[in-house]
Formats: structure tokens, sequence, C-alpha cells
């Protein structure tokens, strides 16, 4: 049984195999204001219909009875569910709370609390409240402010976790997501990285959304990432293993936390700072801002920092490996199989405004990718993997360089960081605002042949 489908409540799930149970909690809970789902059955048929209903209804607390089987009093299933619940805030209801199941309970699965059945309700209720709070941005009344973002949280929510818009009730994951990433903040002031209307994808790129967050209390803005779950996950791998020991002095982010909440992850950075003449320097706008404000000069002083300056000591503990560009990014992306999905459009490619005909890319990459020679072998190292010009971000005097966003960061060719920059000024910055053929021309013309660039 489910009680309302209004996504604004804090959602209870209920999992107890005795029918008159199950009917009493849910006038409890659902009296206080939680919207209420309990599953009917007993045993596996009871588990099995739990683990659905987590799936639909993603549940702030679960409370579970340990005894699920009407004829085994003797055996806990409610620990085997336990784990299937993740990440539900869970509760053991029950009349068997030995001490050997709830020291297991605590130490195996990470509960928040054991209430007897003999205990009066009220501590039920107070338990419930107390794990609600710390996953539930309504129960905890924690207020944010995202009157200046150009999207609604809900947004964020849909479009980063997949979520079907259409779906009734559909639970604001961003929003209870920031209240475990800062569980004591009673208000979070939240603005975009980005704010250049010339930049085609201010902050959203794929399934992933930065921006700002500011405590009530504090005057430091820190960044907070919004990413499907399974690549939060992989990014705080990735940080621990690469990143925070490995990227030093002041210009390494910190990784203050990283949580999941069912499809939605986020991770929270914040920044050390440059100290500068008696005053420390933080990062406040991307390279792509920077770029698009004050030209070229001062991107490619950035540039210069970043690579030497920031990231240059992972460059240098690299090993060369004899692989071709082609397979080094087959590796990585699956190129051959994405280019055998693709339709095979014809052998040349006509863009009104460029000069010349071209080879169709799809086409001539199927023919000579894989025969591809290079000169020498490629150096591999410690690389961002997804080195773009909303990933560096830099100070307001243009002179000091920080980077985000380590998903997929790891050992693979250097080359590869220069290449997706590259590529991302080429497709997404230059002349963002009036994008002309003749422009990415010239563009991808200087960067094959640098020696003729002072004559474009």
């Amino acid at each position: 049984m489910t009680q309302e489908r209004d996504a604004s409540k804090t959602r209870i799930l209920v999992v107890d195999n005795d029918e008159n149970v199950r009917e009493d909690l849910c006038e409890i809970l659902s009296g206080m204001g939680y919207r209420v789902s309990a599953p009917r059955g007993a045993g596996e048929a009871l588990m099995e219909a739990a683990r659905r209903e987590v799936k639909a209804f993603r549940p702030h607390v679960a409370v579970v009875d340990l005894r699920l089987e009407d004829d085994d009093v003797d055996r806990p299933d409610g620990l085997r569910l336990l784990i299937s619940l993740n990440p539900a805030r869970c509760v053991i209801y029950s009349a068997y709370t030995d001490f050997d199941t709830t020291r297991t309970a605590f130490h195996d699965y990470q509960i928040v609390n054991v209430i007897n059945k003999n205990e009066h309700p009220r501590e039920l209720v107070q338990a419930v409240r107390e794990a609600a709070r710390g996953v539930c941005a309504v129960e905890r009344g924690l207020q944010l402010d995202g009157s200046g973002l150009p999207y609604s949280l809900e947004e964020i929510s849909q479009k980063v976790s997949a979520q079907d818009p259409a779906l009734p009730g559909i639970p604001n994951l961003a929003r209870d997501l920031l209240a475990i990433l800062f569980p004591k903040e009673n208000k979070l002031i939240l603005k975009p990285v980005e704010s250049g209307s010339a930049i085609a994808h201010p902050v959203m790129r794929g399934k992933t959304v930065v921006l700002k967050a500011q405590r009530e209390d504090r005057l430091e803005v820190e960044l907070v990432k919004f990413a499907p779950a399974e690549n939060i996950d992989r990014e705080r791998k990735n940080y621990d293993d690469f990143i925070r020991y490995n990227l030093g002095g002041y210009f390494r982010p910190t990784l203050e936390s990283a949580a999941v909440f069912y499809e939605l992850g986020g991770a929270v950075y914040t920044f050390l700072g440059y100290p500068d003449h008696g005053h420390t320097v933080k990062p406040m706008q991307t390279l792509a801002e920077a770029y698009l404000n004050s030209g070229q000069a001062s991107c490619a002083r950035l540039l210069e920092h970043f690579f030497i300056t920031v990231w240059n000591g992972l460059y240098q503990r690299s090993e060369e490996r004899a692989v071709s560009p082609f397979a080094a990014y087959d590796a990585i992306f699956k190129l051959s199989a994405k280019l055998a999905r693709i339709e095979n459009t014809g052998a040349s490619l006509v863009l009104p405004g460029l000069p010349v005909e071209l080879p169709d890319p799809y086409a001539w990459l199927r023919r000579n990718g894989p025969r591809l020679a290079w000169p020498e072998p490629l150096r591999y190292a410690i690389t961002h993997g997804d080195l773009h010009a909303g990933n560096l971000l830099v100070d307001d005097a243009l002179e000091h360089t920080w980077t985000i966003d380590f998903e997929r960061t790891g050992y693979g060719p250097i080359l590869r960081d220069f290449v997706e920059l590259e590529v991302d000024f080429a497709t997404r910055l230059v002349d963002a605002a009036n994008p002309a053929p003749e422009d990415f021309w010239m563009l991808a013309r200087a960067l094959c042949h640098p020696a003729e660039a002072d004559g474009l």
C-alpha cells in the first residue's frame, strides 16, 4: 500500500510481514505528514516486493522488521534485505532485537537505529524523524536559494539521473543530495559556474552539472558537481588514486565530500587558494569565460600555467608505449564499435562556406584508422581525461588555474588532454556567438600546420 504521491514529502518504506503492524505504522507515519509505502507479503515474496519498491519509491527511510517469515521466528530475514535498501536510512523495528543481531546490523549494514516493538511508538517516530533529517532536505528544513540558476533542481534531477518527468510524484534527488553533502547547513545559495550567454552549454555537459554553492555563514564558494551515481563513485576513486597525493601545491582542489542518492551522485570541491601579497587568490570563473571575455592572450597565459605549473609533474612521470593514436583512443572510447554503428554517408563531405570538399571523417576513419602508423611511441602518464575549458577554473587576475572533474582521470596518452582541449575550443568557443565554417577551417589549418598560423 502507498499513501499519497506528493514528491515534496519525506518518503518512508515500511517492511513488515504482520498486516496489523503495517497498517498501524502507515497510520502513524502518514499522520506525521510522511508519504508511506508498505508492500504486502511475507518471506522472500515480501523482500522481493520491497526491492522493487525501493527502485520505484526511492525512500528516505526504511522501517524494517527483522523476522519477515511467518513460520520462522528464529531467522533474521530482514538483515539480508538491508543491503538492498541502500541508500535509504534504515531503522530496525522488531520484537527480536537480541545483542548479536543488533551488533551485526550496526556493524555490517550501517543502520541508524534499532527500536523494539515493545517500546512506546514515540521512540520509533523519533528514530524515523532523526534518520530523515540526515537525508531529506524538506525534513531538515534546508533552504535552497537557486534564484540565480537558469534551471531548477528538479531539472537537474531529471537530466542527470535520467528520470522520467512524466512519472507522478517524481522525487527531487538533487535537493536531497545537497542535504547529504552539506549535513549541518540550514541554507545554501546556489549560483551558475558560467554566466556567459555566448557559451553554448554553460554548465550542463552530457550528464554532468556543476554549480557554485555558498553556505549561509561563509564567504567561501564551493563547487558542487552532479552526475550519475556510478560516475561519482568513479570520480571519488580517481581522486584518491591519482589526485589527492599526486597533484601538489596551491592549485589542487580538495574533495570535501561525495555521496550518491539512488541514481544521482554529487561531489563538493573547495580550493586552497594561492597566497599573494597578503590575500588569497582563488578561482572565480572558468577558462571558457576568460577566453570569451578577455581574449586569446590571457587564455594562452592561463594554459601555460596549467600545463607547466599545475599538471606538469604528473606528465613528467610518463612511460612510452608503442601504440598508435587510433588504437589508444579505441581502447578508451571503443571507436571501432561506434564507427560500425554509424551509417555510411559516403566518401566526401561538403559544408557550405568551406573552400574545399572534405573527406567524410567517419568513412575515412573506418578505412584508415586501424592502419594509421605513428612515427614514435606515445607517452602515457596520469592525464585529466576530460580537459575542456569548463573544467579549468581561473582567478580574476587571469594568472592561475585550477582543475575539477576527475571522472575520467587516469593513465592514458598525454596527447589526449591537448587534443580534447583543442576540440573544445574549436567546437564550442571559437566565435561562439556567431560561428562560421570559415573560422573552423582556419583553426583546423592552424592546429595541423602551426607554422602557417600567423598568416591565417
